[in-house]
């Protein structure tokens, strides 16, 4: 596993930067986007990126503070990837009305993966802080009631264990890739989110029988979408030398991928009860056999 994720690294010398490539937001909201600097208990420090709700589709928009609180997420990228790499994914959660911060920490090639699941955490730490600091450019925005942990590969795996470190209502990991990471001893192991896993069925860096293992077996409710034909580096917004492929073509795993998390977003940081039936009963793609789902609810335990 280690030794393709090594191959990552020839795809990063042409990082696109955000906002540079057009696309249709399907939310209500524009979305903009400012890097900030997040500072740890032991006062280092780490740039992370925020995409918000706002004024326009620019960088450093004024947010649209009347129209909060909104719901935040956390992000992680997977190894060697900068957050660029999502860019459309996070714009696309963050235009349904929702503020997404991805930390920009542990890119090279020897991360600390402890570290890594702390500055996830931090991240969110990060956004109710300034949110209730009535002179920052965050105050009022977000609802520290509705967070969420989600990333890809190592992000997804990182996410995982962040979720030990800070109560979050929903986990969301992206082909989550087991880490060699503990938690600190003050890990609060009774923090149980709503989980869902994606995975692709032809991932060929970290298998879905990898994935697998990082479900919380005591955690309800969860899930474990498998999109069928999907690769590792299909969860990309763009593909990169020393990737995999997968039989069906990334836009089409990107768009099944949004839309499973927008729906579990949805039902568990929003109340929506509209989206019961597509977590609960059957996403949209699974009669078409795109996707295939495998539910553990409440009710089932």
């Amino acid at each position: 596993m280690q030794r393709r994720f090594l191959l990552l690294i020839l795809g990063l010398f042409a990082s696109s930067v955000f906002g540079s490539e057009p696309e249709s937001l399907a939310g209500s909201y524009d979305v903009g986007y400012r890097n900030v600097t997040i500072e740890r208990p032991d006062t280092s420090t780490f740039s992370a990126w925020v995409f918000y709700p706002a004024s326009n589709a620019e960088r450093d928009a004024p947010p649209l503070a009347d129209a909060g609180p909104f719901p935040a997420m956390s992000f992680g990228h997977g190894f060697l990837q900068p957050p660029q790499r999502y860019r459309f994914t996070l714009r696309f959660i963050a235009s349904h009305g929702y503020i997404v911060i991805a930390t920009n920490s542990h890119r090279g090639i020897a991360p600390d993966h402890a570290q890594y699941s702390q500055d996830l955490a931090q991240c969110l730490e990060h956004l109710i802080v300034r949110s209730s600091d009535e002179s920052s450019w965050l105050a009022g925005l977000v609802d520290e009631n509705a967070l969420a942990l989600s990333g890809h590969s190592m992000g997804g795996g990182a996410a995982v264990v962040a979720s030990e470190l800070i109560n979050v209502q929903a986990l969301i990991p992206l082909a989550g890739a087991p880490l060699r990471a503990k938690n600190s001893a003050d890990a609060d192991t009774e923090h149980h989110a709503a989980q869902l896993h994606i995975v692709g069925s032809e991932d060929r860096i970290v298998p879905p029988a990898a994935s697998r293992t990082l479900i919380d077996e005591d955690s309800s409710p969860r899930l474990f979408a498998t999109i069928e034909g999907g690769s590792h580096c299909g969860f990309m917004d763009e593909t990169i030398l020393g990737c995999d492929k997968g039989s069906i073509d990334q836009q089409t795993q990107l768009r099944i991928t949004r839309s499973l998390m927008l729906a579990f977003l949805d039902f568990y940081l929003k109340d929506d009860d509209t989206m019961h039936e597509q977590v609960w009963v059957e996403h949209e793609d699974e009669a078409a056999g795109l996707v295939s789902m495998e539910r553990k609810s409440e009710i089932d335990q």
